[in-house]
Protein backbone atom coordinates (compact mmCIF):
# COMPACT_ATOMS: atom_id res chain seq x y z
CA UNK A 1 0.00 0.00 0.00
CA UNK A 2 2.75 2.19 0.52
CA UNK A 3 4.36 1.69 -2.73
CA UNK A 4 1.58 3.25 -4.61
CA UNK A 5 1.28 5.82 -2.48
CA UNK A 6 4.76 7.17 -2.61
CA UNK A 7 4.68 7.17 -5.95
CA UNK A 8 2.00 9.16 -6.53
CA UNK A 9 3.33 11.79 -3.66
CA UNK A 10 6.73 11.66 -6.09
CA UNK A 11 4.95 12.05 -9.35
CA UNK A 12 3.03 15.05 -7.52
CA UNK A 13 5.82 16.79 -6.06
CA UNK A 14 8.56 16.47 -9.30
CA UNK A 15 6.82 19.70 -10.47
CA UNK A 16 8.21 21.43 -7.14
CA UNK A 17 11.66 20.00 -7.25
CA UNK A 18 14.33 22.77 -6.68
CA UNK A 19 17.23 20.34 -8.13
CA UNK A 20 18.48 17.99 -10.57
CA UNK A 21 21.19 15.58 -9.89
CA UNK A 22 23.42 14.39 -12.78
CA UNK A 23 25.58 11.02 -12.83
CA UNK A 24 28.90 11.01 -13.57
CA UNK A 25 28.45 9.51 -17.14
CA UNK A 26 25.51 11.84 -18.17
CA UNK A 27 25.21 15.32 -19.19
CA UNK A 28 21.97 17.86 -19.03
CA UNK A 29 20.99 21.07 -20.52
CA UNK A 30 19.25 23.20 -18.71
CA UNK A 31 16.65 25.87 -20.74
CA UNK A 32 14.96 28.51 -18.68
CA UNK A 33 12.14 30.56 -19.94
CA UNK A 34 12.84 28.38 -23.16
CA UNK A 35 15.32 30.75 -24.27
CA UNK A 36 19.09 29.73 -23.82
CA UNK A 37 19.94 26.75 -22.76
CA UNK A 38 22.95 25.93 -20.09
CA UNK A 39 25.08 22.92 -20.48
CA UNK A 40 24.97 20.59 -16.86
CA UNK A 41 27.56 18.61 -15.73
CA UNK A 42 27.63 16.07 -13.44
CA UNK A 43 26.62 17.14 -9.95
CA UNK A 44 23.34 18.39 -8.19
CA UNK A 45 22.26 21.63 -9.97
CA UNK A 46 19.42 24.10 -9.39
CA UNK A 47 16.35 24.82 -11.03
CA UNK A 48 13.65 27.19 -10.41
CA UNK A 49 10.24 25.22 -10.69
CA UNK A 50 8.00 26.36 -13.79
CA UNK A 51 10.58 28.51 -15.70
CA UNK A 52 13.43 25.96 -15.95
CA UNK A 53 13.37 22.52 -18.16
CA UNK A 54 16.19 20.09 -17.68
CA UNK A 55 17.19 17.01 -20.33
CA UNK A 56 19.56 14.87 -18.87
CA UNK A 57 21.24 11.71 -21.46
CA UNK A 58 23.44 9.63 -21.03
CA UNK A 59 26.84 10.21 -22.44
CA UNK A 60 28.16 6.46 -22.16
CA UNK A 61 29.02 4.39 -25.58
CA UNK A 62 26.38 3.38 -27.70
CA UNK A 63 25.50 0.65 -30.16
CA UNK A 64 23.17 0.60 -33.05
CA UNK A 65 22.43 -1.89 -35.89
CA UNK A 66 21.02 -1.95 -39.20
CA UNK A 67 18.75 -4.37 -40.67
CA UNK A 68 20.42 -6.16 -44.19
CA UNK A 69 21.25 -3.95 -46.81
CA UNK A 70 20.95 -5.09 -50.19
CA UNK A 71 23.45 -2.96 -52.74
CA UNK A 72 24.31 -3.78 -56.16
CA UNK A 73 28.01 -3.41 -57.26
CA UNK A 74 29.22 -1.69 -59.92
CA UNK A 75 28.98 -5.30 -61.90
CA UNK A 76 25.61 -5.77 -61.47
CA UNK A 77 26.35 -8.72 -58.20
CA UNK A 78 24.18 -8.12 -55.28
CA UNK A 79 26.03 -7.52 -51.70
CA UNK A 80 23.74 -7.85 -48.72
CA UNK A 81 25.36 -7.09 -44.96
CA UNK A 82 24.32 -5.68 -41.75
CA UNK A 83 25.69 -2.50 -40.05
CA UNK A 84 26.97 -1.88 -36.19
CA UNK A 85 27.70 1.61 -35.43
CA UNK A 86 29.24 2.52 -32.39
CA UNK A 87 29.24 6.59 -30.91
CA UNK A 88 29.26 8.11 -27.48
CA UNK A 89 27.96 11.83 -26.44
CA UNK A 90 30.67 14.65 -26.58
CA UNK A 91 28.82 17.59 -25.95
CA UNK A 92 25.11 17.39 -25.30
CA UNK A 93 24.31 20.93 -25.80
CA UNK A 94 25.49 20.84 -29.64
CA UNK A 95 23.86 17.27 -29.83
CA UNK A 96 20.39 19.13 -29.41
CA UNK A 97 21.48 21.96 -31.28
CA UNK A 98 21.83 19.61 -34.63
CA UNK A 99 20.22 16.99 -34.55
CA UNK A 100 16.75 15.88 -33.52
CA UNK A 101 17.74 12.10 -33.61
CA UNK A 102 21.44 11.01 -33.72
CA UNK A 103 20.89 7.19 -34.13
CA UNK A 104 18.83 7.42 -37.33
CA UNK A 105 20.64 10.22 -38.87
CA UNK A 106 23.66 8.02 -38.08
CA UNK A 107 22.01 5.18 -39.43
CA UNK A 108 20.90 6.94 -42.60
CA UNK A 109 24.34 8.38 -42.76
CA UNK A 110 26.46 5.60 -42.93
CA UNK A 111 23.86 3.21 -45.02
CA UNK A 112 24.24 6.26 -47.88
CA UNK A 113 28.09 5.83 -47.56
CA UNK A 114 28.18 2.13 -47.76
CA UNK A 115 25.51 2.71 -50.73
CA UNK A 116 27.83 4.87 -52.56
CA UNK A 117 30.71 2.92 -52.24
CA UNK A 118 29.80 -0.51 -53.20
CA UNK A 119 27.63 1.13 -56.38
CA UNK A 120 31.36 2.82 -57.54
CA UNK A 121 33.12 -1.09 -56.40
CA UNK A 122 33.46 -3.97 -58.34
CA UNK A 123 32.63 -6.99 -56.72
CA UNK A 124 36.13 -8.69 -56.58
CA UNK A 125 37.42 -5.38 -55.15
CA UNK A 126 34.88 -5.31 -52.89
CA UNK A 127 35.82 -6.36 -49.16
CA UNK A 128 34.24 -5.29 -45.49
CA UNK A 129 37.69 -4.27 -44.51
CA UNK A 130 37.66 -1.78 -47.27
CA UNK A 131 33.99 -0.62 -46.66
CA UNK A 132 34.52 -0.45 -43.40
CA UNK A 133 37.40 1.82 -43.51
CA UNK A 134 35.70 4.05 -46.01
CA UNK A 135 32.58 5.16 -44.25
CA UNK A 136 34.84 5.62 -40.98
CA UNK A 137 36.66 8.13 -42.79
CA UNK A 138 33.58 10.09 -44.25
CA UNK A 139 31.78 9.28 -41.08
CA UNK A 140 33.65 11.73 -38.98
CA UNK A 141 31.57 14.70 -37.58
CA UNK A 142 32.46 16.77 -35.05
CA UNK A 143 29.51 19.38 -35.62
CA UNK A 144 26.99 17.15 -34.00
CA UNK A 145 28.51 16.51 -30.57
CA UNK A 146 29.33 12.93 -31.10
CA UNK A 147 32.46 11.17 -30.35
CA UNK A 148 33.88 7.97 -30.95
CA UNK A 149 31.89 7.04 -34.05
CA UNK A 150 32.90 4.00 -36.17
CA UNK A 151 30.66 1.33 -38.40
CA UNK A 152 31.53 -2.42 -38.52
CA UNK A 153 30.32 -4.58 -40.96
CA UNK A 154 28.73 -7.20 -39.18
CA UNK A 155 27.66 -9.22 -41.67
CA UNK A 156 28.88 -9.18 -45.36
CA UNK A 157 27.84 -11.82 -48.57
CA UNK A 158 27.99 -11.91 -52.05
CA UNK A 159 24.32 -13.30 -52.96
CA UNK A 160 22.89 -14.91 -56.34
CA UNK A 161 19.63 -13.48 -57.56
CA UNK A 162 17.53 -15.42 -59.60
CA UNK A 163 15.24 -13.56 -61.84
CA UNK A 164 12.45 -14.33 -63.77
CA UNK A 165 11.64 -13.45 -67.54
CA UNK A 166 8.24 -12.61 -67.64
CA UNK A 167 7.19 -13.04 -70.81
CA UNK A 168 9.19 -16.63 -70.97
CA UNK A 169 8.19 -17.83 -67.58
CA UNK A 170 4.95 -20.03 -67.50
CA UNK A 171 3.75 -21.05 -64.01
CA UNK A 172 1.83 -24.38 -63.16
CA UNK A 173 0.11 -22.07 -60.42
CA UNK A 174 -1.09 -18.93 -59.47
CA UNK A 175 -3.55 -16.50 -60.58
CA UNK A 176 -3.85 -16.03 -64.62
CA UNK A 177 -5.99 -13.23 -65.21
CA UNK A 178 -6.03 -13.16 -68.86
CA UNK A 179 -8.39 -16.05 -68.78
CA UNK A 180 -10.08 -15.65 -65.41
CA UNK A 181 -8.19 -19.28 -64.14
CA UNK A 182 -7.58 -18.91 -60.56
CA UNK A 183 -5.03 -21.59 -58.51
CA UNK A 184 -3.80 -24.74 -60.61
CA UNK A 185 -3.82 -25.02 -64.02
Amino acid sequence: MTTWLTTIFNAMSQPFKWWVVVAPWEQGIRVRLGKEAFKLDSGIHLRIPFLDRVYVQSVRLRIITSGTRTISTSDGKIISLNLGIRFAVRDIKQLYSTIADPEKTLLNHASSLVAEYVFKTDSKNLSPKDLQDYVDINMVDDNWGLCNVSVHVIDFALTKTYRLIMNDYEGRSGFDLEHDNYGSR
